[in-house]
């Protein structure tokens, strides 16, 4: 049981005790509202812990500029270039700062926008509900007027909140969607599609365990830098002879040497804390990640653009005999992997770093997900377990927020099961909604959907929570 539910449970049989005794509190509908306060702050708080200093980063803009080689003539020979500026390309659509950044300020909770929005939605209600009655919008049974203005601004700041987070939502994904699809355009899609041991299972429980699942990426990094450490060495063994051709690779294996040394440093770290609760010395582990970016860029730019500029195989043609007696054929084994050991390798490397960022961001956007959830679930509840008048505007106005909320976690699920990297790297046919899509969708939408038809059939509350209380009970 997560631990945001026990109060929840302490909260429900406190109401139930006092219902069968001495009837409705007016004070319950406030206590729902204080608790679904409290999910969202601890769904927040979580969510932050995923943008600590030891968060996966990518690689600064300078790190990702690409120098274009010289035009040759006909002869065969490098034209001179007028200027050497023209020649630089800055790849700044996979750096820190134009693609991480943005994700993880736009899915902060205190964000400066997110802030201007609440507060704007905050006036437009408060002003809507004052011009739509001449008195206090709610009223309630045998409560004063100060009673229902307070319940009117609670209920104001709690769409208002919900409604940012739906905003926040669309944002954060919209980003993350922008360089996943920028991702694709490159040769990087053929290792993605190749990844085993990944699956949406792994990519949603980010939020629930941040370090479990974390250091399996990191565990899953320090694998590759070996491998790709002792190929790239193996292939300027090999090339003794031609310094040019090996340029590259000396280049990305003097960083590849300094990321593994970092690894170590964090791998001593770790052993010594991994079974303390309060283990400290987080340094090791920042200056692993930050390292780790470093060394994509260097990797993306030295090594692997040169390749892919002299490679001559197509990424889109099937090859007719291994597709020779199949019915059909994956979308996912098209792209054939480079022959050369050093290039996989490093190719695996810059899709494990800019996997981990993903996986990161996907994770915050879960518990935002689930913090908007809680915050719907209270506010239906509290209307529901007190008579507040007029129910068909209440009822009315929910519905019309589980519209809105729901529409946009359904786009934005959706968005990410049908996209393509994400499909690819958890072996699933790009642009189809799996078993997976429709299993979230039921598990988020299930809670929400049940405290709306309370609110609307308040008939329905006393034999559902009824049904509901011998399972909570005897969790006390």
């Amino acid at each position: 049981m997560s631990p945001a539910l026990i109060p929840a449970t302490r909260v429900f049989v406190f109401w139930r005790s006092m219902h069968l005794t001495s009837g409705v509190s007016p004070i319950i509908p406030y206590l729902f509202l204080a608790l679904g306060l409290y999910c969202w702050f601890w769904y927040s708080l979580h969510g932050l812990a995923l943008f600590g200093p030891d968060r996966p980063r990518l690689p600064l803009r300078s790190e990702v500029t690409a120098e274009l080689p010289l035009a040759k003539g006909s002869d065969g020979q490098p034209m001179a270039q007028d200027d050497e500026r023209d020649r630089k390309i800055e790849l700044s659509m996979f750096s820190q700062q134009l693609a991480a950044m943005p994700a993880e300020e736009a899915s902060k909770p205190f964000s400066r926008d997110s802030l201007q929005l609440f507060a704007g939605l905050f006036v437009f209600f408060l002003i809507a509900g004052l011009a739509m009655a001449k008195h206090i919008p709610i009223r309630s049974l045998g409560a004063s007027w100060r009673y229902a203005v307070i319940l009117c601004v609670c209920l104001d700041v709690y769409f208002s909140l919900i409604l940012t987070e739906a905003v926040k939502i669309w944002q954060t994904w919209a980003r993350v969607r922008q360089l996943l699809g920028f991702l694709d355009r490159l040769a990087l899609r053929r290792t993605f599609s190749a990844l085993r041991g990944f699956s949406w299972g792994n990519v949603w429980r980010m939020s629930g365990n941040v370090l479990d699942v974390r250091y399996k990426l990191v565990s899953r990094q320090l694998e590759c830098l070996n491998h790709l450490s002792n190929s790239l060495q193996k292939f300027i063994d090999e090339h003794p002879s031609d310094p040019a051709k090996t340029l590259g690779a000396s280049l990305c294996l003097i960083t590849v040497s300094r990321c593994r040394d970092e690894g170590r440093a964090f791998g001593q770290w770790y052993t010594k804390i991994y079974n303390e609760p309060k283990g400290g010395g987080w340094k090791h582990f920042t200056r692993f990640q930050r390292q780790v970016a470093k060394t994509a860029g260097k990797v993306l730019i030295h090594l692997l653009l040169p390749e892919w500029r002299e490679e001559h195989h197509s990424l889109i043609l099937v090859d007719p005999s291994s597709a020779e007696g199949d019915n059909e054929v994956d979308d996912r084994k098209q792209a054939p992997l480079s022959a050369k050991p050093h290039i996989r390798n490093a190719e695996e490397f810059v899709c494990l770093t800019y996997l981990g960022f993903a996986q990161n961001v996907l994770g915050r956007i879960r518990t935002i997900v689930l913090g908007g959830s809680c915050l719907f679930v209270a506010a239906t509840v509290a209307i529901a377990s007190y008579p507040f008048d007029p129910r068909p505007l209440l009822s009315g106005a929910l519905f019309v927020l589980f519209v809105a909320y729901g529409a946009v976690v359904v786009f934005v699920y959706a968005d990410m099961h049908r996209d393509a990297t994400l499909s690819h790297v958890t072996n699933k046919n790009p642009g189809e909604l799996g078993s997976e899509f429709w299993f979230k969708l039921l598990a988020i939408g299930a809670a929400p959907l049940l405290g709306l038809l309370t609110t609307i059939f308040p008939e329905w509350t006393g034999s559902i929570f009824t049904w509901l209380e011998p399972g909570i009970s005897s969790l006390k």
